[in-house]
């Protein structure tokens, strides 16, 4: 599993560090993007059960707002390849 986060508007600076890094993306590759307030609490058997499909991110995303009590916004989005 490979995590690439940065956070805009945390840093003393306004420049944005863009970095290009060339890699070969398996087909069969699942993507992750989501808020500070989802990933907040997350536990590798969650991403691994959401990258098996054995959950869903809306299921995530309830269980942080309703049984975890999350106050951060709260936003997520899966992408697969067809």
């Amino acid at each position: 599993m490979n995590i690439l986060y940065m956070c805009m508007g945390v840093f003393p600076t306004n420049k944005l560090k863009i970095f290009k890094v060339d890699f070969q993306i398996p087909p069969d590759a699942t993507y992750l993007i989501g808020t500070d307030g989802f990933w907040q609490g997350l536990t590798d058997k969650d991403l691994i059960d959401l990258a098996s499909k054995r959950t869903s991110v809306k299921k995530l995303t309830d269980r942080k707002k309703n049984l975890d009590g999350e106050q951060d916004n709260i936003s997520a989005l899966v992408y697969r390849p067809i």
